[in-house]
């Protein structure tokens, strides 16, 4: 069994039928493609590979020659136009392919102790150039700027629903509705579970029943900007 290289992981693999069909086509007609090579593991072809020992035939390889730091370019080229993929699925793609050169850079650059950094300046700078880098992975995946930075915020919040947006089993949307939902729905359980307190010491509930024509605030309902009702003198 081939080792996968981590820059291979920047698109999905196929699932489903999708893959079922490829498997019959090596199967009926051979391998097509060769599949690629870095250090010993496969940078493009996991499918064809995958196909191949579904289907009992013999892959082949070719060694990429290249450098490290153009994976992610050849890659890009090799699988983005002939991969059936939405804008989320190319956002998300995005996303992976930044995390990997990030990753790169980062062992390439080492660590560094003989720096005294100017934190507030290096976070100015770090804000800017991740703003740089996703308007240009964006660009470079055809997607959208602002699909790759929500996609990156799922990543680190909720992996396993980017990793369903990155295969195409959810929409970014349908997701990000889902996600509102649940937070939605622990507010009103902590509201009704009298865990979150609001101003003038009132409940949510009591606060709601206490309400005018149209849902406005009556007059014995403190708002949040008034604070408590006063005493009558």
């Amino acid at each position: 069994m081939r080792e996968f290289h981590p820059a291979a992981s920047i698109f999905p693999l196929m699932q489903g039928e999708a893959f079922d069909s490829l498997v019959a086509d090596v199967g009926a007609h051979g391998l097509h493609e060769p599949i690629w090579l870095f250090d010993g593991k496969i940078i493009d072809g996991r499918n064809r590979y995958r196909a191949c020992l579904e289907a009992g035939v013999e892959p082949r390889f070719r060694q990429y020659e290249g450098k490290e730091e153009w994976l992610v370019q050849f890659i890009l080229s090799e699988n983005l136009e002939r991969r059936h993929l939405t804008s989320d699925q190319r956002a998300a793609c995005a996303v992976e392919a930044l995390g990997y050169e990030r990753r790169l850079a980062k062992q390439r650059q080492g660590a560094r102790t003989d720096l005294q950094p100017n934190i507030p300046q290096k976070i100015a700078e770090g804000d800017r150039a991740s703003g740089e880098a996703r308007q240009r992975v964006a660009k470079q995946f055809k997607t959208n700027r602002t699909y790759v930075s929500h996609l990156a915020k799922l990543r680190d919040e909720a992996p396993a629903d980017f990793e369903a947006v990155k295969i195409g089993e959810k929409r970014l949307i349908d997701v990000k509705k889902e996600r509102r939902a649940a937070v939605l729905e622990e507010q009103r359980k902590a509201i009704n579970d009298g865990a979150v307190a609001l101003p003038g010491g009132c409940s949510r509930l009591s606060a709601l029943t206490r309400r005018g024509p149209m849902g406005m605030p009556t007059a014995t309902t403190p708002t949040a900007s008034e604070g408590p009702a006063p005493i009558p003198k």
